[in-house]
């Protein structure tokens, strides 16, 4: 069984779930003013209470999700770090190990 890691392509995959968070964020402060204004315009109305108590439900849901794809996010480019880091980590001990061996010295 073989894995492959590319870390440009995390790397990428993160920058693009930051934008959708960041594009959630933006409806959730902007998508909701239909139904303030809604609700503000029929005071009377048992509709403006439900229509803000809908507008607050979305808007923590949003919320949430928005969080979700940001923890995504920067999950996607610590995971790409470390394995940068891992590789060159491992690269330098063999590298270290082979020129042991070429002196004679052997592996430590």
């Amino acid at each position: 069984m073989s894995i492959s890691v590319h870390p440009p392509t995390l790397n990428e995959a993160a920058t693009q779930v930051g934008s959708t968070a960041d594009g959630v964020n933006q409806a959730t402060q902007n998508g909701m003013q239909s139904s303030a204004t809604a609700a503000t315009g029929n005071p009377g109305f048992e509709t403006a209470g439900a229509l803000d108590a809908c507008a607050a439900s979305w808007q923590a849901h949003l919320q949430q999700l928005a969080a979700g794809l940001n923890a995504t996010a920067d999950a996607l480019g610590q995971t790409a770090d470390n394995y940068v880091q891992t590789e060159a980590a491992l690269a330098g001990n063999f590298h270290h190990d082979a020129d042991q061996l070429l002196q004679g010295q052997g592996a430590s």
